[in-house]
């Protein structure tokens, strides 16, 4: 199944980002944009090889998303649900361009699943809608792409 979630979402400062995940080679479904946030991080490898250090590649950078449940066919939840240990092609634009350039570049790599996503309900007495958290490590380093 072909999926990649592809919507501008506001952010905290109004301005849009944009997020795809591509799940395969197969034409792309639209997902709906249940997405909140999304952060990127790094952190020092555990593990590393004399050669890594030497390339400088001692990190391991992570991508997590904030996103409202839906199990529905077509959703992000059901995308990660459905391809526990899968690999996406990602491109993040924090500009919410859809185009990259070299003032507004994307941020691309391929993503590994980490199992399925958590589902969870509490009782509220507030119209605030529930939501999950699912983590993603980049196979390797993920670059800037400034369509160039």
């Amino acid at each position: 199944m072909g999926a990649i979630i592809a919507n501008p979402i506001r952010g905290n400062d109004g301005a849009y980002f944009t997020l795809k995940l591509k799940a395969s080679v197969d034409p792309a479904d639209e997902l709906d944009g249940h997405v909140k946030k999304v952060e990127m991080s790094s952190e020092d490898k555990d593990d590393v090889t004399m050669a890594e250090v030497q390339q400088g590649l001692t990190k391991l950078h992570k991508l997590k998303v904030t996103a409202i449940p839906d199990l529905t066919e077509g959703s992000l939840w059901r995308l990660l649900h459905d391809n526990p240990s899968g690999t996406f092609e990602c491109v993040y634009g924090p500009y919410g361009n859809a185009v990259a350039s070299p003032t507004k570049p994307h941020i691309v790599g391929d993503l590994k699943a980490s199992g399925k996503p958590t589902l969870g309900q509490e009782a509220r007495t507030t119209r605030q809608r529930e939501e999950f958290e699912y983590e993603m490590e980049y196979d390797g380093e993920y670059e800037l792409d400034e369509g160039i």
